[in-house]
């Protein structure tokens, strides 16, 4: 079923132009067919109006997770954060910061860091609609390591490769740990070199808790993906 997002005005949901343009003409949705639109982080059951004027019907369950997850993702090479964002979004995920560690073979220029951004939030956001979330996942400008804020979240993990060699617990002995679930919660990734020592060190003074995926290593555009569902797993929103 379709999905888009919606604003109210004059008691109707109205879609963006773009949006009912694509649902006419690429969709070919044909009036009264059954969508359902995101208004002000819900989500409605409707039927499709070639007037542009949609009709809130029953309110659907919230898809959005219980457990709001910012990823720190080390900036990769190419087009890889495009795929990391669309399966972040996928996967739940609240915020996006793109992080310049050491290690990053690829640096935004600033001049393009503001182009960068606006066009991950366009992933973003077409990736919500086919996901059928109420939310848009923010999509920040760079920082650098030292930027990423010690304090804000419940938790702030670290999968880092180092951490199954030195015997650290793995996502899921850490979430059991836990007497009070996190709420909040902020995963930091490294790029294609990984995490340098100098960097880790500082962010674990900081407060980040090293953590493990488990013996095999994985790439930058897929490790953020994998501690993602393995929290919302833990978290219950699998389910």
């Amino acid at each position: 079923m379709s999905h888009f997002f919606a604003q109210m005005e004059n008691g109707t949901a109205r879609l963006s132009d773009e949006d009912l343009f694509h649902a006419e003409r690429s969709l070919r949705l044909k009036e009264g067919e059954m969508i359902t639109l995101a208004v002000d982080g819900c989500k409605y059951a409707s039927e499709f109006s070639a007037a542009n004027r949609f009709i809130l019907k029953e309110r659907l369950p919230d898809p959005e997770p219980s457990i709001a997850v910012t990823l720190y993702q080390g900036i990769p090479k190419g087009d890889k954060m495009e795929t990391i964002v669309q399966a972040a979004t996928q996967g739940g995920v609240s915020r996006i910061v793109p992080v310049s560690f050491s290690r990053c073979v690829s640096q935004w220029d600033p001049k393009n860091a503001e182009k960068k951004t606006a066009r991950l939030s366009k992933i973003a956001l077409e990736a919500a609609k086919q996901s059928g979330r109420c939310q848009v996942p923010e999509i920040c400008a760079p920082v650098r390591p030292s930027d990423i804020p010690a304090e804000g979240f419940d938790a702030a993990l670290m999968p880092w490769e180092e951490s199954a060699r030195k015997g650290q617990k793995g996502l899921n002995a850490w979430w059991h740990d836990q007497a009070v679930k996190p709420r909040t919660l902020a995963l930091i990734i490294g790029p294609e070199g990984g995490i340098d020592e100098t960097e880790a060190r500082m962010l674990i003074a900081r407060g980040a808790v090293p953590v493990s995926l488990g013996p095999r290593i994985f790439r930058t555009e897929t490790a953020g993906f994998t501690a993602l569902t393995a929290m919302m797993l833990l978290s219950g929103d699998l389910e």
